[in-house]
């Protein structure tokens, strides 16, 4: 079995209003191969579409890197891209 990379979509979604965040993301996650993690920037901490998540069938890694800035990691469950979006970024 040949693993494949992982590769990492990065979009900032800071400079937007509501609802563009969650739809912009949403958007994003409707694309998200297997072999992708999403990782998303903001200024608040995606407290309405965590929840989300899970139903969607997405698992999730949240991260405060500052006093107003997230960092959101997703990925589809029951991949192995958990830990590691690192690779190539589109």
């Amino acid at each position: 079995m040949t693993d494949k990379a992982v590769k990492t979509v990065r979009i900032d979604v800071t400079p937007l209003s509501p609802p563009k965040p969650m739809e912009e993301v949403l958007k994003h996650l409707d694309k998200l191969g297997d072999d992708e993690v999403l990782e998303v920037t903001n200024d608040l901490p995606f407290i309405h579409l965590l929840p989300k998540l899970g139903e969607m069938g997405f698992d999730h890694k949240l991260e405060q890197l500052a006093e107003k800035s997230f960092l959101l990691r997703l990925w589809r469950r029951g991949t192995r891209n958990s830990e590691e979006g690192t690779g190539s970024t589109r």
